[in-house]
């Protein structure tokens, strides 16, 4: 499905409901980038890309046999980009950085991290973590990837205002107090009530 994407050197911040195409759409970026490097074109009616290297961290995986869990491993990647940025120009292709350890703490090491690269090079990341959008609009423009009723996707100015996690748990078959339970939980963060105010789950 054709999109347009203009960045005009500032990188971007991508959001949209599950299931919409982000880490797709995140992929296809790259392919085009990479293929206009490499070979003079890309899949686009017209595009200007930057001659630029391109750093990805968007498969991170554990390894038992090496003794290294999932953050361990997304840790390692991370250093690697940060020492190569700023030694030249480049894009950075980054999937939801930091989910192997607590929310807390990934939006706090994923700020750093993408504040840092994003001073050095062009960042394009994608992530449901819409606190790290509000924390990085100085250094990354937010996009969101809509989905109309018909299927037809468009790019937006933005951050994701409807996110579909606990209401995309209808089309399996939890029982119903999983999801009363998840609601009950999501309006008491939403509503950034006092820990007093936990509800009884």
């Amino acid at each position: 499905m054709p999109l347009t994407l203009h960045l005009d050197r500032s990188g971007a911040f991508i959001t949209g409901q599950n299931g919409v195409g982000k880490s797709t759409l995140l992929r296809a970026i790259g392919l085009n980038l990479m293929s206009a490097r490499a070979f003079g074109f890309c899949y686009a009616k017209a595009a200007s890309t930057p001659r630029a290297a391109i750093y990805t961290s968007m498969l991170i995986e554990d390894n038992l046999e090496a003794g290294k869990s999932h953050y361990m491993a997304e840790l390692s990647r991370a250093e690697r980009l940060a020492r190569v940025a700023g030694s030249a120009d480049a894009v950075f292709l980054i999937d939801e950085p930091f989910r192997g350890t607590n929310h807390d703490e990934s939006t706090a090491a994923s700020a750093g991290w993408l504040a840092f690269l994003a001073t050095r090079g062009m960042v394009i990341v994608s992530s449901h973590n819409l606190l790290l959008g509000r924390l990085l609009k100085k250094h990354l423009t937010p996009i969101r990837l809509i989905s109309s009723d018909v299927g037809a996707l468009r790019l937006e100015q933005g951050l994701l205002t409807a996110p579909n996690g606990i209401a995309i748990m209808e089309r399996y078959d939890f029982h119903t107090d999983i999801r009363r339970s998840a609601e009950a939980v999501m309006r008491w963060l939403s509503a950034g009530s006092p820990p007093s105010q936990m509800p009884s789950i």
